[in-house]
């Protein structure tokens, strides 16, 4: 029987890392997810169908995808990443429009 794997931790060992733009490269524990990055259904004229869709019903692929995460055991900053999820790599990372905050240390 096989021990169960913690979800920050890769398949080959290791614990995933996100780079804060303000505090540097940290433990994905101390994140939470909070939604897919995508255009909103326009509520006002999309149908029903549509707008059930949009809200229900989202694709799961294991591509590429830009997430909004926010800090939750750091800075607090919201974020925006973009990630593979079959192999969790963060691409990149970057500050979500709005959230606030100014380019501080553990900026490259």
């Amino acid at each position: 029987m096989s021990a169960l794997r913690p979800q920050w931790v890769t398949k080959d060992g290791y614990m995933i890392l996100i780079g804060c733009p303000l505090c540097g490269s940290r433990p994905s524990t101390e994140f939470v997810y909070l939604d897919e990055v995508e255009a909103p259904a326009d509520l006002v004229t999309d149908d029903l169908r549509e707008w059930r869709t949009t809200i229900y019903f989202r694709k799961n692929s294991n591509d590429e995808s830009d997430e909004v995460w926010q800090h939750a055991s750091g800075c607090r900053q919201v974020l925006v990443l973009s990630r593979n999820r079959s192999t969790n790599a963060v691409r990149a990372v970057s500050l979500a429009r709005g959230s606030g905050a100014a380019a501080g240390p553990g900026v490259p």
